[in-house]
């Protein structure tokens, strides 16, 4: 219409002045008047175009009220974002005009808020999903790795990824462990109760739970477990002991893990283990290495204060354990002379009988007095006080020798005397020792041999903690005092639930939270809100726009100012959690979330405002132009007379039909105007002088207000700590009305079913007298939403031309449907409960290889068979007609090479695979796919389409 105007206004313009050239692009004086003259016209011929079948409606409507007249304005969601650093949050009232700039009105278009929010500088930090009876933890969203949460999909209440339940039990030893090749423990446990302590050890075998042990390569588990009394032996053959920090000590640590949380109360560990005949890794005796199977602890001869030094790291690092030292004792005996002299000789003449030489005296000489010692942190201490110990190597005992003692705990750490030994024997006394001549009985060991074992002191933890699902809790003076320590538990909701949190706080009055949902399975989930405050979560009262998931919409709950901050999962927020309690739950019949707006509000196309009236007394009745047309709703207020002085408004109502009497007045919504009969203000006349009519209404501007996102960007008035006005979702919805095709539908319709339907056709027509947009309909008696049989069940699916925008645009006309059709007294069967959902949308994807005679020619057929494996799968426009598809027919890959063969007669199908995917499965289509998907609302849409092409 437009073109077709500029082209006469251009001819017309060069038969009256030919030097006039009329423009558009740069209008001079003349081009300006046309161009007023044009939208002039413009308006008039629309307007005349619906006059013709409104006046056709509201005469049928005289006699039944079938149809109200088109009134749909464009409704979004609009997100308020406050000033960074905003001393408190923004209260939005409802009624907020905001301001959107359309390319095709030419003009702003006003949008107001349909519900008031409080707009928050929290920020949504994490979402996590758990599942407490299935023992599961599953994170989803994370700021710091995935930014925002407005494109984060995920389906609702739903653990499908890894799962982060964890429930450990961490001993931590720092030094018991060290030098170790191999492992062989006992562990005890203690526990209030008796009889759950016999049971313990069958329970940590059990199948629900691990034990493991840190190695160098982290945690392994042991080679065996077995039981052994009351108690539990675990044994790993080849170990390679590995550290951790552990409540800050670097430990190494032995853990029980749990796969589900599960009641156990202990008040008490101790490990005890132990080995023999571990021979020492070096012995030396004044400062020489030793054969350890042979050697002389104070040298040969002997030296007084002569040491044999001896280490065992194995051995030496058991602080508390007790201590064997073995080995055969023998003595060597070594003979000292006096030294001798060569005397000269003298012959004399008288000879005497040759003097005699004195006789020494031989002195046996031993170990009198020997202390056993040990490197401590402050230097060398005794370590076997008994006085035997001492004396052992003085010739009293032979043969085979055993000492024991207690490792003390003071016994320095290799590492911090590396290269020097940390036990010796010390030679302190030997009488006759350095007098000659003398025997020496020198002590010899052979085969010196070390053990330990703990049973009587078994081994307490260093660190005890309980990791349940990130919470950490050191419970070492639980358990090494005898106080009881729960181990196995969780904190998290039993039911499915989403964990929600935020930072800073989330306060509000209410909070909104926009939750973008698919429910293609219109499965309605039950669900409660809660907030964690200082005494624990606590449930909050919500106002569901998504009616329970089914579609898109928002959340409002009052979120009190003193909500708790605490960590959970790791991480230290505010939290709000979603718990579902729906009994059954299967993940194709859930919801996706497609992602989480905070400070969102929902808008629809609409501008409120207040005209005043004074009558005419020229003529009885009253008619009231108003200054918008496309009126949406509106309240007439009558001033009428009384016997005071002051102003008397009183509201009347919308006549229903042409009999009515009384304070009644007629609208005509799409032109803007009122009529007040005479009759009616003869009977309440208004006041003469002053005001006689006032009227509030709201004003729309039909589909030029289903503008793009981010085209809603700014109030009307300034708001104080709002920085940003937005709208990230497109608005839809708004209708202009009737013309020539809608109203001579709309008219045979109801000309024809009458509110009564008997053909699928009959429910069409109905449909479509309320709802705009509809494309299938199918209808069945005894079937539920999902195909399955349902006796008190009567099912109407229903598709619409905007179905790939989301659920939110069906949910948006549902319950106008379900109204229009309850209304219909011969329409649905008694003790029948009537469903209305959309047809189960079934993801059909295509892989198809074609043989091509020229390459050249390859590229296109590829991209042109593309389009039209598209074009035939597509519910609206699909099918060999072009028409869609009927609800409830699926296409078969023969369907698809007969269209093909069809369209592209030249291209020849070696190969085609279908595959659909139906409840969180991928099935293979064939002819009888009808039958493997039972669902008589099933219905293809298009998924991911693959064309190859390969030479002949």
């Amino acid at each position: 219409m437009r073109d077709t105007l500029l082209d006469k206004m251009k001819a017309l313009a060069k038969s009256y002045a030919p030097e006039w050239s009329f423009t558009q692009d740069e209008p001079d004086g003349g081009s300006v008047v046309a161009l007023l003259f044009k939208d002039m016209l413009e308006g008039s011929l629309e307007r005349y175009d619906k006059v013709l079948h409104k006046h056709r409606i509201r005469y049928l409507n005289l006699f039944d009220r079938f149809k109200k007249e088109p009134v749909e304005p464009a409704k979004s969601f609009v997100r308020f974002t406050p000033v960074t650093g905003a001393p408190q949050p923004v209260h939005i009232p409802r009624g907020t005009r905001l301001l959107a700039n359309s390319e095709e009105a030419g003009r702003q278009i006003v949008f107001e808020t349909t519900h008031g929010i409080t707009a928050t500088t929290a920020e949504l930090s994490a979402i996590y999903a758990t599942d407490g009876s299935a023992g599961a933890i599953e994170r989803i969203f994370l700021k710091e790795e995935d930014g925002g949460a407005e494109n984060k999909e995920f389906t609702a209440f739903a653990v499908s990824g890894e799962n982060l339940e964890d429930h450990t039990f961490l001993l931590g030893f720092e030094h018991a462990f060290e030098h170790l090749d191999r492992l062989d423990v006992t562990v005890d446990f203690m526990t209030p109760d008796g009889e759950a302590h016999e049971k313990i050890p069958d329970i940590l075998l059990g199948d629900s739970m691990s034990l493991s042990i840190l190695c160098e390569g982290g945690f392994e588990a042991f080679d065996a477990a077995l039981r052994e009394g009351d108690s539990l032996r675990l044994q790993k053959e080849s170990f390679l002991p590995g550290k951790a920090v552990l409540s800050g000590k670097s430990c190494c640590q032995l853990a029980i893990t749990a796969r589900e949380p599960r009641e156990m109360q202990l008040c008490g560990v101790q490990v005890r283990f132990s080995a023999s005949d571990i021979p020492p890794d070096e012995v030396r005796a004044g400062g020489v290495a030793q054969n350890a199977a042979d050697f002389r602890p104070f040298g040969l001869p002997m030296e007084l204060y002569s040491s044999c030094e001896i280490e065992s790291r194995t051995v030496f690092a058991r602080v508390g354990a007790r201590v064997e030292l073995s080995f055969f004792l023998q003595f060597e005996t070594l003979e000292q002379l006096l030294p001798e002299y060569e005397v000269a000789e003298e012959y004399k003449i008288i000879m005497k009988r040759p003097a005699r030489a004195p006789r020494p005296v031989v002195q046996d000489v031993r170990a009198d007095y020997a202390l056993f010692e040990y490197l401590s942190d402050t230097g060398w201490k005794r370590l076997i006080h008994e006085e035997h110990a001492a004396l052992i190597f003085n010739g009293s005992e032979r043969g085979d020798i055993r000492l024991s003692f207690i490792m003390p705990a003071d016994i320095i750490r290799e590492e911090l005397a590396p290269g020097q030994p940390r036990l010796r024997v010390r030679l302190l006394r030997a009488d006759g020792l350095y007098r000659l001549p003398c025997v020496q009985h020198c002590p010899v060991i052979k085969g010196l041999r070390l053990s330990y074992e703990y049973a009587q002191a078994p081994i307490i933890p260093d660190v005890a903690v309980t990791r349940n699902n990130f919470e950490s809790r050191d419970i070492t003076s639980l358990i090494n005092g005898g106080r009881n320590a729960t181990l196995f538990y969780t904190r998290e909701e039993k039911r499915p639930a989403i964990y929600m949190g935020f930072d800073p706080a989330p306060w509000g009055t209410p909070l909104s939270l926009y939750l973008r949902l698919e429910n293609n399975a219109d499965y309605e989930v039950d669900f409660t809100a809660e907030c964690l405050m200082p005494e624990g979560f606590v449930s909050q009262r919500v106002a569901d726009g998504t009616m329970g998931m089914l579609h898109s919409g928002v959340l409002c709950m009052v979120v009190p100012q003193n909500v708790a901050k605490r960590p959970l999962f790791g991480q230290e927020l505010y939290w709000i959690r979603l718990i579902c309690h729906n009994k059954e739950l299967k993940s194709y019949n859930l919801p996706v979330i497609r992602g989480v707006y905070i400070n969102m509000a929902k808008v629809e196309n609409a501008s409120t405002r207040t005209e005043i009236f004074y009558r005419d007394a020229s003529d009885g009745q009253m008619q009231v132009n108003l200054e918008e047309q496309g009126i949406l709703t509106a309240k007439v207020y009558v001033n009428e007379e009384n016997a005071q002085e002051e102003e008397n408004w009183v509201l009347w109502e919308q006549s229903r039909h042409w009999e009515q009497q009384g304070r009644v007045y007629d609208i005509d919504l799409a032109a803007g105007q009122i009529q007040i009969g005479k009759n009616a203000l003869s009977a309440f006349p208004p006041k003469r002088d002053g005001p006689a009519v006032r009227v509030t209404y709201q004003s729309y501007h039909g589909s030029a207000a289903n503008v793009k996102e981010g085209d809603i960007s700014a109030p009307a008035a300034s708001i104080r700590y709002i920085s940003e006005v937005s709208n990230p979702l497109p608005a839809y919805g708004g209708y202009d009305g009737y013309n020539e095709d809608t109203g001579a539908a709309v008219i045979a319709n109801m000309l024809r079913t009458r509110g009564r339907a008997v053909t699928r056709q009959d429910y069409f027509d109905i449909i479509s007298q309320i709802s705009y947009g509809v494309r299938q309909v199918k209808c069945l008696s005894g079937f539920g939403p999902g195909g399955e049989p349902r006796d008190d069940v009567m099912t109407i699916a229903v598709l619409i031309d905007e179905y790939e925008k989301g659920s939110h645009i069906f949910s948006g006309v549902k319950e106008a449907i379900r109204e229009r059709l309850l209304d219909c007294s011969g329409l649905t069967l008694a003790g029948k409960t009537l469903v209305l959902t959309q047809p189960r949308f079934v993801r059909t994807s295509v892989r198809l290889w074609l043989d091509c005679e020229r390459m050249d020619s390859a590229y296109d057929m590829q991209q042109e068979c593309a389009r039209s494996l598209h074009e035939f799968i597509d519910p609206l426009c699909g099918g060999f007609e072009g028409k869609g598809w009927e609800i409830g027919r699926l296409p078969t890959p023969a369907r698809l090479i007969a269209y093909l063969g069809i369209r592209h007669p030249e291209a020849v199908v070696s190969k085609i695979v279908v595959t659909a995917l139906y409840e969180n499965r991928e099935i293979e289509v064939d002819d009888q796919i009808g039958r493997r998907i039972d669902n008589p609302f099933a219905m293809a849409v298009n998924g991911e389409h693959t064309v190859y092409c390969r030479l002949m």
